[in-house]
């Protein structure tokens, strides 16, 4: 029997078991769970940073280091520990992954610009950040909307809103007002 038919009659027991003794083997098994046990055991590659399998190319990149490739994977959180190992730059405040959009501007620093991001969370925060506006009550997210008028006041217009949170907390807001000028 050659080595290759051997190790592939081999279950998985067997596999982590012997994967000192077929390394190369061990390393391009079929199945993600055996190829990252060995290469935890046996050293990780930079063929490991290629794999198919995300797990195995963030542990590789851990392992041997983040470059600028590493900014360019597929995976976000790839990418977003690259950021965090090479530093943030202005082209992660354009990286298609949200998560890493917010972090790269939480090191960066929020801008105008994050209150016309797609992603209402990085709104937000720039909100918090940058102070609330007249513009945030008429923002499509309604946290974003209630945050507003709590920080600038509940008015007869929150007595519009579609969201029933904002509805009932400027009642509450306009009737306790409407007590204290009595």
């Amino acid at each position: 029997m050659n080595k290759q038919n051997e190790w592939d009659s081999f279950n998985y027991k067997e596999k982590t078991a012997l994967m000192s003794l077929f390394t190369e083997k061990a390393k391009k098994d079929e199945y993600c769970d055996i190829r990252i046990e060995a290469y935890r055991s046996l050293g990780f590659t930079e063929k490991a940073k290629k794999d198919e399998y995300c797990d195995i190319r963030i542990e590789a990149y851990r392992s041997l280091g983040f470059t600028k490739e590493a900014l360019k994977d597929t995976n976000y959180q790839i990418r977003l520990e690259a950021y965090r190992f090479l530093g943030f730059t202005e082209k992660a405040l354009k990286d298609e992954d949200c998560d890493v959009r917010l972090e790269a501007y939480r090191f960066l620093g929020f801008t105008e610009k994050a209150l016309k991001d797609t992603n209402c969370q990085i709104r937000l925060e720039a909100y918090r950040f940058l102070g609330f506006t007249e513009k945030a009550k008429k923002d499509e997210d309604c946290d974003i909307r209630i945050e507003a008028y709590r920080s600038l006041g509940f008015t007869e217009e929150a007595l519009k809103e579609e969201c029933y949170d904002i509805m009932s907390s400027s009642e509450i807001y306009l009737d306790y007002i409407k007590k204290l000028t009595k």
